[in-house]
């Protein structure tokens, strides 16, 4: 069974990423807004291979082929943990690696915004 919220596909959960990390740029930098924006675009970023994979508009070929190299890029998989609270994070959004290197939420973010859109480009979805 397919289920499709308000006929949407993946290119709406795309769509939603960019505009949850623009949001994040217009959030004040301290507090609670901040926190809720930073969180709602990692949500986004993580998702996306969810709706990819789940759209039937694309072959099952395509979304198995974008949803393996998704889920062997590092930033997305950084993201993921993020997603599901499993990552460490200060309120500074500054991630702990497991090589022990620390790097900016939004660096991560923006890392897995390029990833996704060179993918896709890749697939010519973008």
């Amino acid at each position: 069974m397919t289920i499709r919220v308000l006929s949407e596909g993946w290119r709406n959960q795309y769509d939603r990423m960019r505009r949850a990390r623009t949001g994040l740029v217009r959030a004040h930098r301290a507090g609670d807004q901040y926190d809720d924006a930073f969180y709602h675009a990692v949500q986004d970023a993580w998702h996306l291979r969810d709706w990819i994979g789940k759209d039937t508009t694309l072959s099952r070929q395509l979304r198995a082929d974008i949803c393996r190299e998704a889920k062997e890029n590092e930033a997305i998989g950084i993201v993921g943990d993020l997603a599901m609270g499993s990552g460490r994070m200060t309120r500074e959004f500054m991630v702990a690696m497991k090589n022990g290197e620390s790097r900016s939420g939004i660096v991560i973010l923006d890392g897995a915004n390029r990833a996704w859109d060179e993918i896709l480009t890749r697939y010519k979805l973008l």
